[in-house]
């Protein structure tokens, strides 16, 4: 009787240290995440666009301060980036196979989300501090 609960135990163990699809309560689906590096007035980050409607990753973890976030677009389906936030700004149409970089300032600590307006469900976000 012990073998089967331990087995089921370690089930239960592995699927809990498992990925999720899901940054917080957000509802946000992951597709990876990323530490921005640089001093935090200086800070960097790349993004990937994808023609599978992604960035990738699409959470950044960030310090208050400045973000010069590039992105990247691997395909040839054209996106953009824009945060819900309008003071934190937005780049132009990036074409396929071409970047951008937008220089983000970020002064206070949250969770900024940011989207293609072109796809939806192709969204991100960046979490300040904490």
């Amino acid at each position: 009787m012990t073998r089967p609960l331990a087995a089921a135990a370690v089930l239960l163990l592995l699927a809990g240290c498992g990925g999720s699809d899901k940054a917080g309560t957000s509802g946000l689906k992951v597709t990876g995440t990323v530490t921005a590096s640089g001093a935090p007035s200086a800070q960097t980050v790349r993004l990937g666009m994808t023609d599978g409607l992604t960035f990738t990753p699409n959470v950044v973890h960030a310090a208050v301060g400045s973000l010069a976030l590039t992105v990247e677009n691997s395909g040839s389906i054209p996106h953009n980036l824009v945060f819900d936030d309008d003071a934190l700004g937005k780049t132009d149409t990036v074409k396929g196979h071409a970047t951008a970089t937008l220089t983000v300032p970020l002064t206070k600590a949250g969770t900024f989300r940011f989207t293609c307006t072109f796809h939806s469900g192709m969204d991100g976000e960046i979490v300040v501090g904490g």
